[in-house]
């Protein structure tokens, strides 16, 4: 009971912190503002505090992918992207993540089942640790989830990632807006700059947005472009019993009449934009859960209500994220048996500079 309680109230903050700040109630803008404030002052102290420390190096490559706001920035799916590019050269892959949200990390290690995996608050001293005990390989890249904030970690190639949905927020820092730090202070130690969803703005508005990046970064730093595209929907039960992520044939299903969504991923809104793209001539509603949100049953209840009032006797296929599927796949199967129940599967794709961003990952193999 206690736990239902405190997750239906997770959920009504959760989406009272999604509004527009005049939509919000008066008390939560009172309550943000004060920890907004707060936040800066301990996030202004620890950058100040880390970056006078030593930079620690690891004896491998190292790069890092991370974010100027929180969430949704398409990090992990470029990290994806460049893990893929590495295997094809025959190198060996490290993660090096926090494994916050117990997803991230468990999707990588499916698909990418020989890598070495360097999980804990420590990344330094995990990365090392994962080193010696495959006795120190050197034909290794280390990948960092979530590294820019890393202060006294080196790391030979900065990737960050700006969501072109909604690039730095409403210009605030966290809890207020998603700003993790501001951006005349983070895009500075950028190497590369990947403005994602970059296909939701016009060319006049990316222009405009890359220029005002470029006011920020180094010279020599590339901006490239990306967008997300789907690349198969298998059935959740193959996933289930097959393991691995990619390759997987997918079964034909009849032309749905309602595509009905659900995810707690960083940009809700870019998922439900896939399904409509890839279903248009669909209904399609999306049930949105907090990020690195551990489903149940209930919550699935709550989905199959919405599903029976609006749905009834329809032709539905169900559809979640690959991040939702393996947080939660056991309780998400078992609630969806009786339906066609998919998993999106999505990989990055560069529209703008993807050579540029290859060629800097190729230096650091030479």
């Amino acid at each position: 009971m206690l736990e239902t309680w405190r997750r239906t109230v997770w959920r009504l903050l959760w989406h009272e912190l999604m509004k527009e700040r005049s939509k919000q109630h008066p008390v939560a803008q009172s309550t943000l503002s004060i920890a907004t404030r707060l936040y800066e002052a301990i996030s202004t102290h620890r950058r100040h505090y880390y970056m006078k420390k030593p930079r620690q190096k690891l004896p491998i490559p190292t790069i890092s992918f991370g974010n100027v706001t929180w969430g949704g920035t398409g990090k992990t799916p470029c990290l994806h992207y460049v893990a893929r590019y590495l295997i094809a050269k025959n190198v060996r892959l490290m993660l090096v993540s926090r494994g916050y949200g117990d997803d991230e990390w468990k999707v990588f290690a499916v698909e990418f089942p020989n890598s070495l995996l360097a999980l804990g608050k420590n990344r330094f001293e995990n990365a090392m640790k994962e080193l010696k005990s495959h006795g120190m390989p050197t034909n290794v890249v280390a990948l960092v989830d979530d590294g820019l904030q890393q202060y006294t970690l080196h790391k030979d190639l900065e990737i960050v990632m700006v969501d072109a949905y909604n690039p730095f927020g409403n210009g605030s820092l966290l809890p207020r807006g998603r700003l993790r730090e501001y951006p005349d202070i983070a895009l500075p130690r950028a190497d590369i700059v990947i403005l994602h969803h970059a296909d939701h703005l016009t060319q006049e508005a990316s222009d405009a947005l890359q220029s005002s990046i470029r006011l920020h970064i180094k010279p020599a730093t590339i901006i490239a472009t990306t967008h997300m595209a789907l690349t198969s929907l298998p059935l959740a039960r193959e996933l289930l019993t097959n393991g691995s992520i990619r390759g997987l044939k997918v079964e034909p299903f009849p032309k749905p009449q309602v595509i009905v969504g659900f995810c707690g991923i960083g940009c809700p809104g870019s998922f439900k934009n896939v399904l409509q793209t890839t279903f248009p001539d669909a209904e399609v509603y999306v049930e949105f859960f907090p990020d690195h949100y551990d489903y149940t049953s209930s919550d699935m209840d709550y989905v199959k209500s919405k599903l029976r009032q609006k749905y009834e006797n329809k032709n539905v296929v169900i559809i979640t994220t690959e991040k939702d599927f393996f947080r939660s796949k056991e309780v998400l199967c078992r609630s969806w048996d009786r339906y066609d129940f998919r998993v999106a599967m999505c990989e990055i794709e560069f529209t703008q500079e993807r050579d540029a961003v290859i060629e800097r990952i190729e230096s650091l193999l030479e």
